[in-house]
């Protein structure tokens, strides 16, 4: 099951990171970037969960189980933090972008979106919803790993020019985990 966490967090960074150094972005304005950071600005208090602890990236926060491990890496230049069940069964990672060019929460999802059935994977599900404040969205898909089918949830949000990819990836126990995690997530 690790290597199937393994590879799902390296096809997910893959996605988002080439969604974020493709062209269609440029096509927005500032202004319709600014607008998007306005929008988000409203209050993201949190709450700790009993048996959560807070992990602070440099352009966000987010709570975790104090029993799970964090691993930090990069790719392409964007940092990466994957969070870990104790018998490492499910896997939440965040990936965090910085853009030179502004870009909107839609424009981002398109290409996310487009990268992922170009894998000739099956998007099953995309819906704009509300994380904590902000407008998100939500993808699942299913990730055909060589030896078995994963069903991969990710929460795309943008803010400013930084955009970011929650995904998990594992037991359908560990749901819960991500939708706690996914809800106290904080921009900075």
């Amino acid at each position: 099951m690790k290597k199937v966490l393994t590879l799902s967090a390296l096809m997910i960074a893959a996605i988002v990171l080439l969604a974020g150094c493709t062209n269609p972005f440029s096509k927005n304005s500032n202004s319709t970037n600014d607008a998007n950071t306005a929008a988000n600005e409203v209050s993201h208090e949190v709450t700790l969960l009993n048996g959560y602890t807070t992990y602070n990236g440099d352009t966000y926060s987010v709570n975790y189980p104090s029993d799970w491990t964090t691993e930090e890496t990069t790719s392409a230049g964007s940092p990466m933090t994957e969070f870990f069940s104790p018998a490492k069964t499910s896997t939440v990672n965040v990936v965090s972008v910085q853009s030179a060019v502004s870009f909107t929460l839609d424009a981002y999802k398109d290409e996310v979106v487009n990268q992922i059935q170009s894998s000739d994977t099956k998007v099953n599900n995309v819906e704009k919803v509300t994380v904590n404040g902000y407008d998100a969205y939500r993808i699942a898909y299913d990730m055909n790993t060589g030896t078995s089918t994963v069903t991969i949830k990710q929460t795309l949000l943008v803010h400013g020019k930084n955009s970011y990819a929650i995904t998990f990836a594992g037991l359908d126990t560990d749901e819960a985990v991500y939708q706690n995690m996914e809800n106290s997530f904080v921009m900075k």
